[in-house]
């Protein structure tokens, strides 16, 4: 902020930037905004959100938002869809994005397929407002062009960004819109129309989220080894820009965009839920398999918490416990890069080890946790592109099918805060083998088999999740000889008194005599 010489300069100073950010704000006008009269569209979500962004935390922003072309789109995955530029009305100061006004279209999204996307056309206008403060503000331009196919309407909305002393910047995210909430699927009910789900708070995560990737590219963990080698800096960018890539496809994939062409599994074998597509690489796209191939999702609502599903789907080591394919084989996490404070958000490389007669597998894993949702995507790599990009080769030219698992909270979460039930959205992406498709249409042995694979998946997550949630209520140690209210069990006779699999026991607490009990401990009344 200008230093200025006394206080009442001081409050001239705020109440000229208090003024121009009315200006670039303004409040709705019934009038001009006739369109929102129409009753579906009464509804109105409005949220604000802050946060500081830390090193070069003001070019990244102001990237991240004006740069529609690239930038914004590529950066805010999880959120947009399908951005193009329509037209530029004023270009602003040569050098500089001040005063540019743009007309954009674009998809705003949520990680599912049962949720279907607000489109949006809108101008954006991008001002500084002082030396260390820009205003990015987005106006709806359906008010211009009422039509009763209008679901969405964005209000204004848009973000201030402001330069601290420290080097690092204050992000404050507005969102306002009308909207109607008649196609919403049951389960998404409470977090979309709470404001949760296109909130300000899952767009200041993006951008925190962004600026930890950022760190991570440029200085990544300098002891990541791959088969007792020390990965090279090339090969540790190589495999953190291979992820990244993977990431933003599966986001770009699994979402409800108009253009993914989702379709319900047959409702015969009771896949209404269930999402499929088909797509095919005619060798346009080299990061992909050439032929075609199959996708297919759906989202369940869990009764686990979403830190709770994360840290268990983040796990590779326990992949065998859902995945039909590692079943009953040994995983192991060969090496990681650690992109985020959060212990489980890390680019992993994982190899399943080889069996009677079953290879190897390698997966690249790439998760991640916010205030808002976690992720864990995954896609099989060959042995020999994978060892070629750890040695400086292309990420670009690595062939992936990305797979994986979006978690949201079911209903809206406080700071720190957890939800007690998630929403989990499950999506493979596999080749088809048959060669017997034909448009987006599957043959029933095909679609009794996407069936097959996605229900068992669901029902494997939770019968394994009930395990790993009953493992980790005791997962405390106790020492008998410690505490005369603790005592100590052998980690096989846990096993069997709980009937888990010897792999989640532990030594650890027992809660309430009930309980203690039940498990036949030497002491109920002491149990804590």
């Amino acid at each position: 902020m200008n230093k200025m010489g006394g206080g009442e300069a001081n409050n001239d100073e705020a109440l000229k930037r208090e003024i121009e950010v009315l200006r670039l704000f303004p409040m709705a006008d019934p009038e001009r905004d006739h369109a929102l009269a129409d009753p579906q569209l009464n509804p109105v979500e409005q949220s604000a959100q802050s946060d500081s962004i830390p090193d070069e935390g003001m070019d990244l922003g102001l990237q991240l938002v004006i740069d529609a072309k690239d930038q914004w789109s590529a950066n805010f995955s999880n959120i947009v869809s399908k951005p193009t530029v329509l037209g530029v009305l004023y270009p602003g100061t040569p050098g500089t994005n001040d005063g540019t006004l743009q007309v954009m279209s674009a998809e705003f999204h949520i990680p599912t397929a049962l949720v279907p996307t607000r489109s949006v056309y809108f101008a954006r206008y991008c001002k500084q407002l002082d030396w260390d403060l820009w205003g990015v503000v987005d106006y709806s331009l359906e008010c211009m062009f009422p039509s009763s196919f209008i679901k969405y309407q964005r209000r204004p909305s848009g973000c201030l960004i402001q330069q601290l002393p420290d080097g690092s910047s204050k992000v404050t995210w507005l969102e306002n819109g009308g909207v109607d909430y008649a196609s919403i699927h049951s389960i998404y009910g409470p977090i979309v129309s709470s404001g949760f789900a296109f909130g300000a708070k899952r767009w200041i995560s993006a951008i925190t989220r962004q600026a930890e990737w950022l760190q991570a590219l440029m200085v990544p963990n300098q002891n990541a080894t791959y088969n007792n080698v020390l990965i090279s800096k090339s090969g540790r960018e190589n495999l953190l820009k291979l992820a990244e890539r993977m990431m933003r496809t599966y986001l770009k994939e699994v979402n409800g965009c108009v253009s993914n062409m989702w379709s319900p599994l047959l409702v015969a074998i009771g896949g209404k839920d269930i999402m499929v597509t088909t797509r095919t690489n005619y060798g346009g796209d080299i990061g992909k398999p050439h032929g075609s191939s199959i996708a297919f999702t759906t989202s369940v609502c869990l009764p686990f918490p979403v830190k709770k599903v994360f840290n268990f789907l983040s796990d590779g080591t326990l992949r065998d416990k859902w995945d039909a394919l590692a079943s009953k084989r040994v995983i192991r996490e060969a090496t990681y890069i650690s992109t985020g404070a959060n212990p489980g958000t890390r680019v992993s490389i994982m190899q399943v080890e080889p069996a009677l007669n079953c290879a190897s597998v390698l997966y690249l894993q790439n998760a991640y946790s916010d205030p808002t949702g976690s992720y864990v995507v995954y896609a099989p790599v060959d042995h020999g592109a994978m060892a070629s990009l750890l040695d400086g080769g292309n990420p670009d030219t690595v062939v992936i099918l990305p797979s994986g698992f979006a978690i949201l909270p079911e209903k809206p979460t406080v700071l720190g805060g957890d939800s007690r039930r998630s929403l989990l959205t499950i999506a493979f992406h596999i080749m088809d083998v048959s060669g017997r498709m034909q448009g987006n249409i599957l043959p029933r042995d095909t679609a009794d088999e996407v069936y097959k694979i996605i229900t068992k998946t669901v029902d494997a997550i939770q019968a394994a999740m009930e395990v790993y949630i009953e493992a980790e209520i005791f997962r405390e140690t106790r020492v008998w000889r410690m505490r005369p209210n603790i005592y100590t069990d052998s980690l096989e006779l846990y096993a069997n008194a709980l009937k888990i699999p010897a792999e989640f026991a532990v030594s650890a607490v027992v809660p309430g005599e009930e309980r203690a009990g039940e498990l036949g401990c030497a002491d109920p009344k002491y149990a804590i």
